[in-house]
């Protein structure tokens, strides 16, 4: 049951993605969030987005947990640098991080949350 609700939020949370105009792609394209994209999203969007990112670290921690066999991943970091944060603390960085770079918007959003997780 406990997958299930996970699934499902993970679903809805897609569908919202799509809703506020992030996380659109097409067939054959690629997507990535970028500042461009993050700096232009509405604050709903932005929390969706990072509600995704954790709902997919969480899951992936639990299935290294069960012994999936996968050595190297960077979840555990992710996880663990990311612990003390909210998804609104880590919302702000992402602000003012591009607030402060605006020459950086071509940057991944997750490559911003991975240099917050490593305390940069």
């Amino acid at each position: 049951m406990k997958s299930f609700k996970r699934v499902a939020l993970a679903s809805c949370l897609v569908l919202a993605l799509a809703a506020t105009g992030m996380g659109v792609g097409y067939a054959g394209e690629e997507f990535v969030v970028r500042g461009t994209d993050w700096t232009q999203s509405s604050e709903t969007g932005k929390r969706g987005f990072l509600a995704g990112v954790a709902t997919m670290i969480e899951v992936e921690m639990e299935f290294q947990s069960k012994g999936s066999g996968c050595s190297s991943s960077s979840i555990p970091r992710f996880h663990d640098g990311l612990s003390d944060e909210t998804l609104l603390s880590v919302k702000g960085r992402i602000d003012d991080y591009f607030v402060q770079n605006p020459d950086k918007l071509d940057k991944p959003v997750i490559h911003v949350i991975w240099d917050i997780a490593n305390g940069q």
